[in-house]
């Protein structure tokens, strides 16, 4: 897939913030400018809300959340990382938020975009809002038969849009690896997105890398399926107390499957070499948030992956 694109004649952009220099942004453009530097809020008809399916609301737990409030922002943050080369395949990290958030709360208090530029992934880092502040773990259009290929393809033609506005020579890029991330409620989407092979869903299967953190709720068997179908893929599990049982649940099914080796350890030591092994289930003693961001742990893993892809 392939995606018109204007770029310098040094053939690479810098970051988002030089595509945007001396234009103003459209309406559906939010620019936050932050310790990790500039990043983007755009609008993109193919994000996973609004969904007919929560067009009349959601209940849970005898609680009600509107449509309006919670379903209705379309949302999607980007990053472009300062080292991204457009004249090689671009690898695409997506981070999808869990229960009761925000993507631009998320990005402060869980330090998303600090972390990703800290890694030196030259990637773009990718945040669709899920349910808004709501308890409730329905990925909307994600779910959707190629719904994450139109996403991202949306947003990449977004990301040309603004380039093309700046500069004058034309340039083709091709979406590389992807990288999906993902924070306790998000393992429902996650799932769905890596459980529709297909000629829509091309670019889901450009994923090689997983990164749950806290999130085992379910879907165990989706993802040992998803290591099984493919070749050099990598999962990692980070999990508290509260999705201890999760992890039991997939080491049993990947202690099925000799040819998946797998090892579990402590995210309070040094990280073990994820390339070595298609599955690592880390613990952690930290709360269900630091799962993410103490001890950087999103960054630790991301500088791996960089390394990694790198190295093809």
């Amino acid at each position: 897939m392939f995606f018109r694109i204007f770029v310098f004649r040094a053939r690479f952009i810098s970051c988002l913030a030089c595509c945007l220099g001396g234009f103003a942004l459209s309406q559906n453009i939010e620019a936050v400018s932050d310790a990790a530097g500039r990043t983007l809020i755009v609008s993109s008809r193919h994000a996973p809300f609004p969904h007919r399916a929560r067009a009349g609301g959601h209940r849970y737990q005898n609680r009600y959340y509107a449509f309006r409030k919670h379903y209705a922002d379309s949302s999607v943050l980007l990053y472009l990382a300062p080292g991204a080369r457009l004249d090689r395949p671009l690898p695409i990290v997506v981070y999808l938020h869990g229960w009761r958030n925000e993507i631009r709360r998320a990005n402060r208090e869980f330090r998303l975009v600090e972390q990703f530029k800290a890694s030196a992934l030259p990637g773009l880092f990718v945040v669709p809002q899920l349910a808004r502040e709501a308890e409730d773990s329905f990925g909307g259009r994600l779910e959707d038969a190629g719904g994450f290929d139109r996403l991202i393809s949306d947003l990449l033609g977004q990301v040309a849009a603004l380039a093309s506005r700046a500069h004058g020579e034309a340039h083709t890029i091709i979406p590389g690896e992807i990288i999906l991330a993902g924070h306790s409620g998000a393992y429902r989407p996650m799932a769905k997105i890596i459980a529709k092979p297909g000629a829509n869903n091309r670019l889901a299967q450009k994923i090689r890398t997983i990164f749950l953190f806290d999130g085992l709720y379910g879907f165990e068997g989706g993802f040992a399926q998803w290591l099984r179908s493919g070749e050099d893929r990598r999962f990692v599990a980070v999990h508290t107390r509260y999705t201890r049982s999760g992890v039991s649940r997939l080491s049993r099914r990947l202690a099925q499957a000799p040819a998946i080796a797998f090892t579990r350890d402590n995210d309070d030591d040094d990280l073990p070499d994820i390339a070595r092994r298609p599955a690592t289930l880390l613990s952690s003693s930290g709360s269900h948030d630091e799962s993410v961001f103490g001890r950087r742990q999103f960054e630790r893993l991301l500088r791996q992956a960089a390394v990694r892809i790198a190295g093809r």
